[in-house]
């Protein structure tokens, strides 16, 4: 078994087709670089997460074969020009780590664990407010904290 497949097993995402769940990242990837930040479930995020951080390593490396697997991936030439220009001169020292996963809420319907995934040392960077853990405070777990 390959490496990959443990990868996926792990995150919860093993019964989606390959070639699906490989576009559905390269558009989570790709919707990440233009936003800056974005809410997904939190196996997606985990599993985006992998591959935004190869595109920001690419960018740091610079060379013209890196800058060709970059638009393989992404797509968008103006999302490679972020990338290899505001993205790499931003994390140029930062040895890695340049995006996180904060979780946020329960979604309505299927109670899935929401995640945002956002670049670290972003412009305009603030984390989600906190979630109110007391019940005795809160009119519904699906509401905003009375309290607020």
């Amino acid at each position: 078994m390959r490496a990959t497949a443990i990868l996926w097993s792990r995150s919860g995402m093993s019964t989606r087709v390959p070639s699906k769940r490989k576009a559905m990242l390269r558009n989570m990837v790709s919707s990440l670089f233009e936003h800056e930040r974005i809410e997904t479930t939190l196996p997606k995020a985990k599993a985006a997460q992998v591959y935004a951080e190869r595109m920001i390593t690419l960018g740091k490396k610079g060379s013209l074969d890196n800058r060709r697997k970059a638009a393989a991936f992404v797509r968008t030439e103006t999302l490679v020009h972020k990338i290899f220009h505001e993205l790499a001169a931003r994390y140029a020292t930062r040895p890695g780590g340049c995006t996180r996963v904060v979780r946020t809420r329960r979604r309505y319907g299927d109670n899935a664990q929401m995640a945002f995934l956002e670049l670290v040392d972003r412009p305009g960077a603030e984390l989600p407010p906190p979630r109110c853990v007391s019940p005795s405070c809160c009119r519904c777990r699906w509401l905003r904290c009375a309290a607020e």
